[in-house]
């Protein structure tokens, strides 16, 4: 009976792979097919100017034409495309949205985590705002990875608290 089983399930896992394959092989046939037709369009391309030699000439003869034009407008182009990618990227670059607090917001330290004026929570170490956890209502970790990855909620009890009792106590800590 046992065999049977065995030899029903590999059966079934024979049939997995030789899909997978099947589908690999696919695959490959039709990137090979559109390798070999990009292959003939460029080769009639080139074809079309006279063959490869006549194609280089007339190339060459594009780029001095190019290079010799009295004012570069290639060039200005080129560089003011450079200047404004490289600005793109780098404001791209700072622009992350787990931006620590600055140094003038003010964060206070309770209930293990720090806290700003609007009731966020912000990891004790780098000041990122927490993430919620799956692992529990009172469990948050720390998108940057410099700082400490998990922390709880809990009173100088040791009691866990979930984020809107713990939301509580702050307000009734800033309002008394």
């Amino acid at each position: 009976m046992a065999s049977r089983r065995l030899a029903r399930n590999n059966k079934h896992k024979l049939q997995i792979g030789t899909m997978k394959k099947l589908k690999l092989l696919l695959i490959w046939i039709l990137s090979t097919v559109f390798a070999a037709i990009i292959a003939y369009m460029v080769w009639k391309y080139i074809d079309s100017w006279g063959g490869l030699y006549n194609l280089l000439i007339y190339s060459q003869d594009l780029l001095l034409i190019l290079v010799n034009l009295t004012t570069p407008l290639w060039a200005t182009i080129a560089l003011i495309t450079l200047c404004c990618l490289y600005i793109y990227l780098k404001t791209r670059q700072y622009q992350n949205p787990q931006i620590p607090p600055t140094v003038q917001e003010d964060l206070h330290p309770a209930l293990g985590v720090k806290w700003d004026t609007n009731f966020d929570i912000h990891c004790l170490y780098c000041g990122t705002l927490l993430k919620n956890s799956t692992h529990g209502p009172s469990i948050f970790f720390c998108a940057n990875p410099h700082g400490k990855e998990k922390h709880v909620l809990k009173t100088d009890a040791g009691k866990e608290l979930n984020k809107q009792e713990a939301i509580n106590i702050m307000k009734s800590l800033t309002i008394g």
